[in-house]
């Protein structure tokens, strides 16, 4: 435990008491690793966010891209900034509906998008080791509940 708790910054005790404590450690080891694995594809996390929201949402509009990604406007503006000037996305003219501007992917983004989803299940592959699959579905579950549980 000595080993964990110096790894999380926070002891055992407290990862019982406050769980959420570890939940927000966790998600930083993530972006971390993640981050690690997609920076050899020139990617970040968030950029192979929007890459995927990209995927399955043809020409979205900024406007409707920003929270699908968790992103507020200026953020996304930066994002994909990096993506334009990679050439994995295209950032159309005003919008039929003003200020939204239409945004899809390119061939390269497409291409990126995939290696960048192999580089991610690597990480998760990692975190996941020693999990059997009963273990993998109940963590889904709860995560999943805990999710539900905040949105109400």
């Amino acid at each position: 435990m000595a080993v964990l708790d110096s790894l999380l910054g926070v002891s055992q005790a407290s990862t019982e008491a406050r769980p959420g404590d570890l939940v927000e450690r966790l998600q930083q080891l993530w972006q971390q690793a993640c981050d690690d694995e997609l920076r050899p594809l020139g990617l970040t996390l968030a950029q192979l966010n929007v890459l995927s929201a990209l995927a399955g949402r043809p020409e979205v509009s900024t406007t409707e891209l920003a929270p699908l990604v968790v992103l507020d406007r200026h953020a996304l503006r930066d994002v994909l900034g990096g993506l334009r000037g990679a050439g994995l996305v295209l950032v159309g003219g005003r919008g039929s509906l003003g200020r939204t501007r239409p945004v899809q992917l390119t061939i390269d983004g497409r291409a990126r998008l995939r290696a960048g989803e192999h580089a991610v299940a690597a990480v998760q592959g990692r975190m996941l080791a020693g999990f059997t699959p009963g273990d993998r579905h109940r963590l889904s579950a709860m995560l999943a509940t805990c999710a539900v549980n905040l949105a109400r």
